[in-house]
Formats: structure tokens, C-alpha cells, sequence
């Protein structure tokens, strides 16, 4: 028997979900790390999971994409 619990229409962006924090706003982000080795904050909208991964969607268009690299287990304080 196969469950499907979430599926999505077409590819998504995913980030490990260990990536993903909720800030004291209560806004959820990620870090993404920039190629000088500095932290980025980026606010997204989280979507359904599976296998550890999480779809986002940047609330700034273009500040996350494919092939980025985020921070996994750390929060804003990082």
C-alpha cells in the first residue's frame, strides 16, 4: 500500500527543514549562505514536507533559489 500524503503540481524549491526557524516576529526564514562566508537572512513561506525537506517560497522574490546554500541548525542567532 503506498500513502501519498502531499504532493505538489509541479517542482518546488525545497531546504532541509532543519533549515527553516521562526524568528520572534514570528516570521519563518532561512540563512543563506553567501559566498563570503557571511549569513543572510531570507523570510519564506513554508509548504509541505517529506523525506526532512521542506518547499519554500521566498517572500522576496529571487532572494532564495535552486543551488543556494542555507544554514542547517542554527536559528537567527547564528
Amino acid at each position: 500500500m503506498t500513502v501519498q500524503a502531499a504532493a505538489t503540481e509541479g517542482e518546488v524549491l525545497v531546504v532541509p527543514i532543519s533549515a527553516v526557524y521562526a524568528d520572534a516576529d514570528g516570521a519563518t526564514a532561512v540563512l543563506k549562505l553567501l559566498d563570503d562566508g557571511t549569513q543572510q537572512r531570507v523570510v519564506v513561506t513554508a509548504g509541505v514536507s517529506g523525506d526532512g525537506y521542506v518547499a519554500v517560497t521566498p517572500v522576496e522574490e529571487g532572494a532564495l533559489v535552486a543551488g543556494d546554500r542555507v544554514v542547517v541548525g542554527a536559528g537567527a542567532g547564528a
